[in-house]
């Protein structure tokens, strides 16, 4: 959507002020969100001073050297090796982040681009990360603002401020999660398909995303490969993180064997599985903290078939509604409204962390437009929103009631209190679909691309 056109039928006196306003607002609000990065950043790098700061960075960075040295990145006795030599703080891996939390789960992908940071040890590579990452991140938020008309940039700027001050942002930023650069970098290749001329930068972008955690980028990459006037590209950037990743599985084939391959299986599955530091179900404490809706099903049906059946069953049920929509509506709407649904349920069936909700700032720019065009549901998104973008709900119901053991609540208690997360992942897959019925036709402002 172009930042200039008509005046909305609805909202026109809020729409007047705000035009008639726009220059100073528009400073007052980009020097908010410019604030609310900084104290991001500062939060981040700050996040944990007893030894574990940017403790997700030690597994990638740590397999990366495996990568080029020859070892086994999942291999938990041959990462540790790595992260001695490399001058890492073995105080960093203390109880709460031992190798059975830090476990290695990454894409060959992922640790053949954190190869150049190999030539640092790790006390200067953590820094270059944590701050390339969160500036990147920031970069990101901040572009997104050219999908919004010029006057209503001072209403995005202060949701991205809010999503900025969140404690998921911090859970990203500070450990220094591969998933900030991802989510980034998706969403720096959105902006630059549709703000740029050349089609390269978003090919590149959307390839380093899909390489850097793949599950975090497959929505706008299946989204753009269905897009008319994108399939090309985004098929090009899709046949290159291929690439890259047949590379990096041949390399690891000639140099660990088998090894490699067996142990990156039993990793992913020994991590899913019941008592498993990545299990939804309820016997798992940090189980509040997972994104996936299997969190929220497993409450009442306890089998992982049954609960994953019931998962995967929401998502196809959410992908109808969505296709519904976007046939009829897609290439007649802001792309980002016409993506959002697809963003959710790209989360909905598979295992993310509350801090991978942060993929949902590429939804900011519609609630905007909802906001000047159909306020309901606007308030509505806003609303199912806040649990994932603008306030941690679970962690401040969980310090209120002072739960120390999650298995003492019952089932409707646990959801209702401890399962924000996955129940408003949920409703806005459901929504964000319904929405796009709704929706400003735009055909004739924006070039369907």
């Amino acid at each position: 959507m172009t930042a200039a056109g008509p005046a909305p039928a609805q909202g026109h006196k809020f729409d007047s002020w705000l035009r008639a306003n726009q220059r100073w607002l528009f400073y007052l609000g980009l020097a908010y969100f410019l604030v609310s990065c900084g104290l991001a950043i500062h939060r981040g790098w700050n996040y944990d001073r007893l030894g574990s700061q940017t403790c997700d960075f030690i597994a990638p960075y740590s397999g990366a050297r495996c990568f080029l040295h020859g070892c086994n990145p999942y291999d938990s006795a041959d990462l540790q090796r790595e992260y001695v030599a490399a001058h890492g703080n073995l105080a960093a891996l203390d109880f709460r982040h031992d190798w059975r939390t830090l476990i290695p789960v990454y894409p060959p992908t992922t640790f053949l681009l954190l190869t150049p940071l190999t030539l640092l040890d790790y006390p200067h590579a953590q820094v270059l990360w944590f701050y390339s990452s969160s500036i990147l991140y920031c970069l990101a938020l901040g572009l997104l603002v050219q999908f919004v008309p010029r006057p209503w940039a001072v209403v995005y700027f202060l949701l991205a401020a809010t999503t900025l001050n969140n404690a998921n942002t911090d859970f990203l930023l500070g450990p220094g999660n591969p998933s900030a650069p991802a989510i980034a970098l998706a969403a720096l290749a959105v902006w630059a398909f549709y703000r740029l001329r050349a089609r390269w930068p978003g090919v590149v972008l959307l390839a380093l995303a899909l390489a850097m955690k793949p599950h975090m980028a497959v929505g706008v990459f299946l989204f753009l490969l269905i897009r008319r006037g994108l399939r090309k590209p985004a098929l090009i950037a899709g046949i290159l993180a291929l690439a890259m990743l047949a590379g990096g599985a041949v390399w690891l084939q000639h140099t660990t064997g088998n090894a490699w391959r067996q142990k990156f299986s039993a990793t992913v599955l020994n991590g899913i599985r019941p008592g498993g530091i990545n299990d939804p179900g309820p016997g798992n404490n940090s189980a509040q903290h997972i994104l996936n809706v299997q969190a929220l099903i497993s409450l009442f049906a306890a089998a992982p078939s049954r609960y994953n059946l019931v998962a995967f069953g929401l998502t196809g049920l959410g992908g109808v509604l969505w296709l519904a929509g976007f046939a009829r509506r897609g290439e007649k709407v802001d792309p980002l409204l016409a993506m959002a649904g697809l963003l959710c349920l790209s989360l909905l069936p598979l295992y993310h962390r509350d801090y991978d909700s942060r993929l949902l700032i590429l939804t900011l720019p519609p609630m905007v437009l909802l906001l000047r065009d159909r306020a309901g549901w606007a308030i509505a998104l806003l609303a199912a929103s806040t649990p994932l973008l603008f306030s941690q709900t679970t962690m401040h119901v969980e310090h209120y009631l002072n739960v120390h053991n999650i298995t003492s609540l019952s089932p409707l208690r646990t959801a209702l209190l401890l399962r924000e997360g996955p129940i408003a992942l949920l409703a806005l897959s459901f929504l964000w679909p319904l929405a796009l019925f709704f929706a400003r036709d735009t055909s004739s402002q924006t070039p369907a691309r």
